[in-house]
């Protein structure tokens, strides 16, 4: 049996990704619906895109739409038409009042303006990991839950971020790229970097891969360095910078990883950047206790009970998005 797709609140969410309504959520968790809305996003954004660039010939549109008025109007509807003829004679009306109404508004922003508007957009990102290319090329993956609000064009290159996302910033001198993120503000002309910042995190974490970025808090700012990782305290609104390996950057992006001989602390440390969680070890723990598996698409909790069976350690997690590992209790 055919399920009908609620056009009408995925409109609205397009429109405003709102994601609390509880009919939408349920038919997102259905069969394939999360990737079909995921690719009504992208046709959504780039529409928007085209439209937003489009300078129509009002005058051309406007006598050809009147002189088909004209033509109809000069014709009589005869008696022997059927109900369905006639829906559709009101139907052309109806449409070509939408077009008249689109051609005006579109006329409106684009001739009443000293400068083309840039509008807002969105994306959002509800499970996995999606990827967004902006309209002036630059790369964007969104971590599961993340919301991306864009204005791009115009001189204007400004996200505000709401989650987690790696950049690849297409590289303009003249027009800087902005990330607004939490009370952070970064700035960059063209490089690759990853930034964390759920809003039930403490901190957002700005790890830099390549190139070169200004980070800006309302009371200091600093420059980073490829490798280099600097935590912003929403709190204290201070701002600390440690390094950081490139591996561990953006570590969610990945499908498959390998560890080879690597030690429980190294491991932890990538666990915590790929599933946003703190994990705290014990300093009772050796160093010397290493690892060799590969990893896709596991869970966390399965991952560290396949690691604890290997090197016998104790572990529990508990609220605030935290893991604590400790030796084993005999």
């Amino acid at each position: 049996m055919k399920k009908n797709i609620p056009w009408n609140l995925i409109i609205s969410k397009l429109e405003k990704f709102d994601s609390t309504d509880v009919e939408f959520n349920i038919w997102l968790q259905e069969g394939n619906n999360s990737e079909l809305f995921k690719q009504l996003q992208n046709l959504w954004t780039d529409s928007q895109y085209v439209v937003s660039n489009y300078n129509p010939d009002v005058d051309y549109y406007w006598k050809k739409i009147s002189a088909q008025i004209r033509k109809k109007e000069t014709s009589v509807i005869p008696s022997h038409l059927s109900p369905l003829s006639i829906k559709y004679f009101y139907k052309y009306f109806a449409v070509a009042g939408i077009i008249i109404a689109f051609i005006f508004f579109g006329y409106y922003l684009f001739t009443n303006n000293t400068q083309p508007q840039v509008l807002p957009h969105s994306f959002t990102s509800f499970t996995g990991k999606s990827k967004l290319l902006l309209p002036d090329s630059t790369e964007v993956w969104l971590h599961s839950n993340t919301t991306l609000n864009y204005s791009i064009g115009n001189n204007v290159r400004k996200v505000e971020l709401e989650g987690e996302a790696y950049f690849n910033v297409k590289k303009d001198r003249k027009v800087p790229f902005f990330v607004e993120a939490n009370g952070l503000k970064i700035k960059v002309y063209g490089t690759k970097f990853n930034v964390n910042s759920y809003n039930l995190n403490s901190n957002v974490l700005v790890s830099l891969e390549e190139g070169s970025v200004l980070v800006v808090s309302s009371d200091s700012s600093l420059f980073l360095k490829p490798g280099e990782e600097v935590s912003y305290d929403r709190t204290n609104k201070t701002l600390v910078v440690k390094e950081i390996e490139n591996e561990l950057i953006s570590p969610w992006r990945d499908d498959c990883v390998k560890f080879e001989g690597k030690d429980l602390r190294y491991i932890c440390r990538y666990l915590s950047k790929r599933f946003s969680v703190n994990i705290e070890i014990d300093p009772g723990l050796p160093d010397n206790q290493n690892y060799t598996f590969t990893m896709k698409d596991e869970s966390l909790n399965d991952i560290i009970k396949s690691m604890s069976k290997v090197n016998a350690f104790d572990y529990k997690f508990e609220g605030n998005n935290r893991l604590i590992i400790k030796p084993k209790l005999k």
